[in-house]
């Protein structure tokens, strides 16, 4: 056993109960030796995929730089110390370059791979997690003792409202993912759901409390509901908001009654977001929140003469009219599959849905579209909705316009040429997800000019990460609810466990009476 576990060793003892099997050590104690002369490690090395640049110097102290900020925002850089020991290099994070002190350390761990360092280990306090087994082990509803350390810190964040769960707060729930990813999404990075350096780094990090806040709070009721960027129904859902999520207050308009009044929340991304009185529970004196003034409101919305939406009857005008019930008044679940056709799973995902009567909706990436041509056509014979899933998964909210539109306009063009002919829904591909759910104000702009409606997500079990088939369906089961939007895969990599997870999924719902409706509502 080496120094650098015996230094923990009833730390890990004590944690050991509730961690998961993911490989933990400790981090090696700083500067208890001089750096080697001559050691490789010395000098500044690119990380990550060119977004840090990771500089170890000969007198033990360390730097890291982010060389791609999100966007608008000035590159972040952050100090501490490292040393060399059993051949790799612990890096301590310890403050940002102005000397401000984190929240806590963060322990990075590399080794030299072909002369490129690769940061492998990450963590924060003294103990450090291999990443490649973070990947597996941090989410879908599983265990893991850096969890707890994430609801502290999302618990500290103000804008966000969160509370530290009372039990389980080494699981990572719907919930931990959910407030994550609008953790991000706020702070400009893709809302991914996923802990990775640059959002541990940003929790870290002391930062200058918001103008925006507010204690007067809105807490969403027992329903789920929509998010508009305006006040009133003619602006677009930009997000939803589930039940017990809590807002801070920091504007209004109306007249005064809960119907007639809209709240202007913070914070859901760059931009706040708007909610009307009568759908949650407001604490506080909402007397003291301003009213905002006409000329301050976001712009209203161009007409839908003005834009280029789809003919009379093809599609829904706004993903928020979607059906939560059935008109027996069952409850809807609507399952998407991202990333085919893929010639080994995507038909078993057909033939599950068939099998139960179901109808999906399969977000397809163009590039792949003639390959599957067979898959693609039996999806839409069989009533399920094909959908844009970009050319080839690009991060849409980090190209311009010309790129964007080439992205949806070509997989759109595909699509049809493919199976353009069976699509009897509303004849067309007029709905489309972001990869990663990566979406800004612009992108939002040109997919409505063009007509698309864009589709997120309410349940993601993470499927690709391929947690286990009964990890995959229990979150799938526990979080789903009437009028869901589930996130699985047929596509992008080995699926087995999520055709195996989807006929858990299918099976148990139906059960509790739920029926499955494309995002078209059929």
């Amino acid at each position: 056993m080496s120094r650098f576990c015996i230094a923990v060793i009833l730390v890990i003892g004590a944690m050991l109960a509730v961690a998961s099997p993911a490989a933990l050590h400790a981090a090696a104690p700083v500067l208890q030796t001089p750096i080697p002369a001559g050691s490789p490690f010395i000098g500044a090395h690119v990380v990550g995929d060119g977004d840090f640049t990771l500089t170890l110097g000969a007198d033990g102290r360390a730097r890291l730089d982010e060389t791609a900020p999100a966007t608008g925002a000035q590159p972040a850089s952050w100090q501490g110390t490292w040393e060399v020991a059993e051949g790799d290099a612990f890096v301590r994070l310890s403050a940002t370059s102005a000397g401000a002190a984190l929240k806590l350390p963060v322990m990075l761990e590399a080794k030299l791979d072909g002369g490129v360092v690769d940061i492998f280990g990450l963590g924060v306090d003294n103990l450090i997690y291999d990443r490649s087994d973070l990947d597996l082990t941090l989410g879908s509803g599983q265990r893991h003792p850096i969890v707890r350390v994430l609801n502290r810190l999302l618990a500290e964040v103000p804008y966000l409202t969160y509370t530290y769960p009372v039990e389980n707060a080494n699981v990572y729930t719907e919930d931990v993912r959910r407030t994550l990813a609008r953790f991000q999404e706020v702070e400009g990075y893709a809302p991914t759901g996923l802990l990775d350096l640059r959002t541990l780094l940003a929790l870290v990090t002391p930062a200058a409390a918001r103008l925006d806040a507010s204690t007067v709070e809105l807490t969403v009721g027992p329903d789920v509901i929509n998010v508009r960027g305006g006040p009133s129904t003619n602006y677009p859902v930009t997000h939803r908001a589930y039940q017990g999520d809590a807002f801070d207050i920091v504007g209004k308009v109306g007249d005064g009654s809960p119907r007639g009044t809209w709240l202007e929340v913070c914070c859901l991304g760059p931009d706040n977001g708007w909610i009307r009185a009568d759908l949650g529970t407001v604490r506080g004196d909402l007397n003291r929140i301003n009213t905002v003034p006409a000329d301050q409101l976001p712009p209203e919305p161009a007409p839908a003469a003005a834009a280029a939406p789809a003919p009379q009857g093809r599609g829904q005008p706004l993903l928020a009219n979607l059906p939560t019930t059935t008109p027996e008044g069952n409850p809807v679940v609507y399952l998407t599959f991202d990333d085919g056709p893929n010639g080994s799973y995507s038909q078993q995902v057909i033939d599950l849905l068939n099998q139960y009567n179901a109808r999906g909706t399969f977000f397809v990436i163009g590039r792949q579209a003639s390959g599957g041509a067979d898959i693609l056509r039996n999806e839409a014979a069989g009533g399920h909705y094909i959908a844009n899933h970009t050319w080839d998964h690009v991060w849409l909210d980090k190209v311009n316009k010309e790129e964007f539109l080439s992205q949806i306009q070509r997989t759109r063009n595909e699509l049809l040429a493919v199976a353009g002919d069976l699509f009897t829904l509303d004849g067309d591909v007029l709905y489309v997800r972001p990869p990663y759910g990566a979406i800004n104000a612009d992108d939002r702009q040109w997919l409505a000019e063009l007509g698309y409606t864009p589709v997120l997500w309410d349940v993601d079990p993470q499927d690709w990460r391929r947690p286990g088939v009964e990890t995959i369906a229990n979150h799938v089961l526990g979080s789903v609810f009437p009028g869901a939007v589930v996130l699985m895969h047929d596509g992008g990599g080995e699926r087995t466990q999520s055709v195996a997870a989807l006929e858990i999924v299918l099976r148990e719902l139906s059960a509790r009476g739920y029926s499955f409706y494309n995002i078209f509502g059929q």
